[in-house]
């Protein structure tokens, strides 16, 4: 697979229009799929597909402050012409700033474009805090309830990481000690487990905190 660098350009496909015609040919919009960012979070390499009649003209960068917008446009004839189906080819392209946790979103693309790479639909789980997000994640994988939950320290992923092989409760996370969470105990309340378990010694989920959580 050969890689081609694209310059990065404002997007010119607008919303309701996905080819444009060109001096030399058509321009369309095909699919992509993210393969890799960079570690500093500012290039970002797209898997698409091309060759034979379709050629890289450039890929079209919108940035904004909540999301960046990309899309790869081929250029084609203007006349039908067989030719071989495109393979997959790679392309690297350079943010103004990094991608951080903007939203990466796919320009449209031109439906009768022979490209299968298709995009994949993209969500996120999260909450707040890492203590939200792990109710997040609990009713996500456990809308109907669960018979057992498990409670982690939020302060160290140790013991939270261990468990991540347990399937037949959630794990929540917790303080060592102290006030259980008003988030962690709606959840509770909601799973109505026959059990609650710590994960870890007293010094990790105190016997106080555990013996409240049980209570719900």
């Amino acid at each position: 697979m050969r890689r081609l660098v694209a310059l990065v350009s404002l997007l010119l496909i607008a919303s309701g229009s996905v080819a444009v015609a060109a001096e030399d040919g058509v321009i369309v919009s095909a699919g992509w799929r993210l393969e890799e960012v960079s570690e500093d979070g500012r290039t970002l390499t797209l898997r698409y597909r091309s060759g034979g009649c379709y050629t890289l003209d450039r890929i079209a960068v919108d940035e904004t402050e909540d999301a960046v917008t990309l899309g790869v446009l081929l250029r084609r004839p203007t006349e039908p012409i067989s030719c071989p189906y495109p393979s997959p080819e790679s392309a690297d392209v350079t943010l103004a700033a990094p991608l951080g946790d903007r939203d990466l979103r796919h320009a449209p693309v031109t439906p009768d474009t022979p490209v299968s790479e298709a995009p994949r639909a993209r969500s996120r789980l999260a909450g707040a805090s890492r203590i939200e997000t792990a109710v997040a994640i609990s009713a996500h994988a456990f809308p109907d309830g669960a018979e057992v939950v498990y409670l982690a320290r939020a302060d160290d992923p140790a013991d939270a990481v261990a468990g991540g092989s347990l399937t037949d409760g959630p794990i929540l996370l917790v303080p060592s000690c102290g006030d259980l969470p008003q988030v962690v105990r709606a959840e509770i309340e909601r799973l109505a487990p026959d059990r609650v378990v710590a994960l870890g010694g007293p010094a990790a989920v105190c016997d106080a905190l555990l013996d409240v959580a049980a209570g719900y």
